[in-house]
């Protein structure tokens, strides 16, 4: 391009605007622009049609549009082949139209390479500068409303880029391996436009078989009339491995109502039970055809796949190595699959819009403490599993009939989905409790009506579900079974309190402390007249507010648990050391001075509701004041810490007493040359049977001892509470009661 064509260009880019402008810089270059001469010697290096460009000195200037149609940026093409764009980094989304009408295909080919494309189909193409765009206006075009997208036009060397075949309405097409589009006849790129290769990352099979839009090929339909359909388009997707080791193939396929589906099938069937494997393919709807070769050439596809994909294929829901495997997706790491998605519907379902929930739901939840809590649980019950160090725990709203709890319930359960789906039934043996639980890790579980629950079972089921650990059993040949785990929170609802219900059965047990813990009784009525709710947010009253809040469920749902995952699982470490500080502060500023160790742990469970609150709150899924959050939740805690006794004195405070005034005078284990009541040695400390019943006082030393030893500051041996020691003086065998001190804190004396 000459000096004065680009002082031209130039001065009519930054002409000054006059008065009500509205065209763009670049408009005013195309404007300012000749007709293109027929004979100019830009076209025959771009087979261009005169129509669709303009000329400025040498240069031909071929306009890119938005989707708006508004020039945004034009390409500058010179007889030598050089191209310069103007702006020289134009808008991602920008393309020039080379022919008339809506454009069939799209291309990032070189300029030159797409004019000829252009010439020689007769297609009209679009064409954009570079890949990043083109894949940019492709997916665009791919979730526009209404009209089909235009193919993606993509070289050859670009195949890797092509998406999954299930991946609905982004449609690519490649020229056949080992070749380019400008070494093929026009019939046979016509054939490839009309019947797409298909492609599957990280897969190569081999160089007999072509999969098509059409089917498995023995052979390449586009380049040989003799090639030989096999039957439908199926791949080797993967190579997976399970939690025991055993290795499967998953194979991807589409099924006879045109979806397309995963099966998994062994990798010792592939080799030793083919003619199972193809029987196992039929019935899950692959389309074989009825040629005598067909079954062998099938076979021949699958073996000679050379897969480079491996996935590991969990068999439960919830964080694993700082990934969240949920049944239909994974948040984070891709070489991690639920077994329910290693087979099955190969599409995943959409994620569902957490706007929506936002905008009904939460207008509703402002103000009400007890919907605040329900939400937090529902967050909790995920970001537990950040924290390996807590246990799993249960919220049991109590309440008259009809005063609200279903609803409660029903919210929770909104924010993962279908209330109708989501909420469970207590109603159930230990085991299937078990089994539910197991099945929820990670997630929130839902229980309604407690009263439907045996009252024989209800302890039980309590100190399991809040264990987070199945009972052992053998298997039918008495071989041991690896009892079911879980960390989750659950919330549950019924008329009476877990004590109550316990307190049916006769021959109950007399109550742990920590059961209270475990499922803390919550009232569902929040005090002020109008049952669950604090505040009605402009409802006649509760009944109307509740209907509003369940129509609202069962309308809009799902979203937010999985915004949630999505935003955490970005750094789940950064989120877990988030979620430690915040519910320490929640501590620092609601924990009951004085409280004992009952209320403490309780506290510190509400502290992971709120804590999990406040990161909804920051990742956007949760829209209302942090202060809010915590102040709702403190109001639950108050409720339930009413249930217990928070000033309840110390029961090891003498023991504490009398062991810190003791402490001073104790020898060093090394360097002992007599007899004493006791030796320090390090963090420990090693005190005789006389020494342990002083230090114990009027309280009974065996009953202290396995309070220290269910804490984690007494040594057990062999589940006894004295440990034998060689004396450090005679080297005699002798009992100890061995204390961790750094488990015990002690009175400064």
């Amino acid at each position: 391009m000459g000096r004065a064509d680009m002082t031209g260009m130039i001065e009519a880019i930054f002409e000054p605007e006059t008065e009500n402008e509205t065209e763009t810089p670049m408009e005013r270059l195309w404007q300012s622009a000749e007709s293109v001469d027929p004979g100019h010697p830009a076209l025959r290096r771009f087979p261009i049609s005169p129509k669709d460009c303009r000329q400025m000195g040498s240069a031909l200037l071929i306009p890119l549009r938005d989707r708006s149609g508004v020039i945004s940026a034009i390409a500058c093409a010179e007889p030598n082949g050089a191209v310069m764009l103007l702006p020289p980094r134009p808008p991602l989304t920008v393309s020039a139209v080379l022919g008339g009408g809506d454009p069939e295909y799209l291309t990032y080919l070189g300029l030159e390479d797409a004019c000829r494309f252009h010439q020689s189909t007769g297609k009209t193409l679009a064409w954009c500068p570079d890949r990043d765009r083109a894949f940019e206006v492709s997916s665009l075009e791919k979730d526009a409303p209404t009209g089909s997208s235009p193919v993606l036009i993509v070289p050859a060397n670009d195949r890797h880029l092509l998406p999954e075949p299930f991946v609905k309405g982004h449609q690519m097409t490649v020229p056949p391996r080992g070749l380019d589009w400008f070494e093929m006849s026009r019939k046979q790129v016509e054939f490839c436009l009309s019947d797409h290769e298909l492609v599957v990352p990280e897969v190569a099979h081999s160089a007999r078989f072509t999969v098509r839009q059409s089917g498995l090929w023995c052979g390449d339909p586009a380049l040989e009339a003799s090639a030989q359909r096999v039957g439908g388009p199926i791949f080797v997707a993967a190579l997976c491995r399970d939690d025991a080791g055993q290795w499967f193939h998953r194979l991807l396929f589409r099924t006879f109502d045109r979806d397309w589906r995963h099966l998994l099938v062994p990798a010792a069937a592939m080799r030793l039970k083919p003619r199972q494997v193809i029987a196992d393919l039929i019935s899950a709807g692959y389309e074989l055809d009825f040629h005598p070769e067909t079954e062998d050439l099938l076979l021949e596809h699958l073996r000679s796949s050379n897969v480079s994909r491996k996935l590991n294929i969990i068999e439960r829901t919830g964080w694993q190595e700082w990934s969240y495997v949920a049944e239909d997706r994974t948040f984070g790491r891709a070489d991690m699959i639920h077994r329910a998605l290693a087979q099955g519907p190969a599409l995943q379902p959409p994620l569902p819009d957490a706007t929506q929930w936002q905008t009904h739901l939460k207008p509703l939840m402002e103000g009400n403490s007890r919907l605040v809590l329900a939400a937090c649980a529902s967050f909790a019950a995920v970001a537990i599993g950040l924290l390996p160090e807590m246990g799993s725990f249960g919220i049991h709203l109590v309440g008259q009939s009809s005063s609200g709890k279903s609803t409660l319930l029903r919210f929770a359960a909104s924010i993962w989905g279908d209330p109708a789906v989501e909420v469970k039934a207590w109603d159930a043996t230990a085991a299937g409790l078990e089994g539910l639980a197991a099945a929820h890790n990670h997630r929130l579980l839902v229980l309604d009506e407690l009263a439907q629950l045996d009252p024989r079972q209800a302890a039980e089921a309590a100190y399991r579900l809040g264990n987070g650990r199945g009972r052992s059993r053998g298997d039918g040949r008495g071989k041991f079974v690896r009892p079911p785990s879980w960390q989750t929170v659950f919330l549950s609802s019924g008329e009476i309190t877990l004590a109550q219900k316990v307190a049916e059965w006769s021959s109950a047990p007399q109550r742990q402390d920590g059961e209270a813990v475990r499922i803390m009784d919550v009232d569902a009525d929040a005090g002020h007249g109008l049952g669950i709710y604090d505040t009605l947010n402009g409802y006649e009253n509760g009944a109307a507010l509740s209907e509003a809040v369940t129509s609202a469920c069962g309308a809009f749902h799902g979203g937010p648990a999985l915004a949630f995952l999505s935003a955490i699982a970005r750094d789940p470490e950064g989120s877990a050391r988030n979620l430690r500080e915040r519910r320490a502060g929640f501590l620092s500023r609601f924990l009951p001075e004085g409280a004992s160790g009952v209320v403490r742990r309780g506290y510190g469970n509400f502290g992971l509701l709120a804590a999990a609150g406040e990161l909804a709150i920051r990742h956007g899924v949760l829209s209302m004041a942090v202060d809010k959050v915590q102040e709702a939740i403190a109001l639950c805690a108050e409720s339930w810490s009413r249930t217990q006794d928070v000033s309840q004195p110390d029961p090891l405070a003498g023991f504490k007493t009398r062991l810190a005034e003791l402490l001073p005078n104790l020898p060093e284990w090394a360097t002992a040359t007599a007899d004493a009541p006791g030796y320090s040695h390090g963090s420990k400390v090693y005190l005789t049977a006389a020494a342990w019943a002083d230090l114990c006082g009027e309280t009974s030393s065996v009953s202290l001892a396995r309070l220290l030893a269910r804490q984690g500051a007494l040594e057990q041996q062999r589940g006894r509470l004295q440990s034998v020691h060689r004396h450090p003086v005679h080297r005699s065998p002798t009992r100890y009661y061995v204390l961790e001190i750094a488990m015990i804190i002690l009175p400064v004396v």
